[in-house]
């Protein structure tokens, strides 16, 4: 697996929950719209072509949701198809040509590839985890690396904890103890949860 690339197999655009669903779709807003997960195909004539997904490898729409998450989209009032998020410095970015930087701090190292875990290695980068219902919006959960803000939450749906993937395959709990089990009122920003977050995610170049 050694320089595979991570473009095609991570999430994009397609988990927007603002992309612009026609109402002649089989539903008429997104975040329940199990389609826009690329598992039935890239091409819907009412939307067109759906890239940037794991679906065409992961088949079964139930992988993306976790069944801890009991939330309620607020538009469609529906369960959302999806709870997890990809690290937003793993694979393709939306902000790839840095128009973006507030975004994506390209001062950090962004990971198209799997040789690219060298300053940062496969153990210990996240590639995915559950998003809170909070911040959830787009495919990627949006890090902050210097810790000068917060920026999306990862959920915290088993007890005290959220569950990550990372890049060398292995998953884990990581269990909170600050700012992310208070996200009314977050803080400290270099408090324990939001250190081990942004060391988790990317390291300066």
């Amino acid at each position: 697996m050694d320089g595979v690339s991570w473009r095609r197999i991570l999430p994009a655009t397609i988990f927007s929950l603002h992309w612009p669903v026609p109402t002649t779709t089989r539903v008429c807003h997104p975040a329940p719209n199990i389609f826009l997960l690329g598992v039935s195909g890239e091409n819907d004539p009412s939307i067109g072509r759906v890239v940037g997904s794991i679906g065409g490898y992961s088949k079964n729409a139930g992988v993306y949701h976790c069944p801890a998450d009991m939330s309620l989209d607020p538009v469609s009032k529906q369960p959302r198809v999806r709870s997890c998020s990809a690290n937003g410095f793993v694979g393709t970015t939306k902000d790839e040509q840095n128009i973006r930087p507030d975004e994506v701090n390209y001062l950090h190292v962004v990971f198209h590839k799997s040789t690219d875990f060298i300053k940062l290695s496969g153990s210990d980068a996240f590639v995915y985890v559950d998003e809170n219902p909070a911040t959830i919006n787009d495919g990627f959960l949006r890090v902050v690396p210097d810790r000068t803000s917060f920026g999306d939450f990862p959920a915290v749906n088993h007890g005290y904890s959220s569950s990550f993937t990372f890049a060398d395959g292995h998953a884990q709990l990581q269990r909170w103890r600050d700012a992310f089990l208070n996200q009314k009122n977050p803080k400290p920003l270099t408090g324990y949860d939001n250190t081990w977050l942004t060391s988790h995610a990317t390291v300066i170049k």
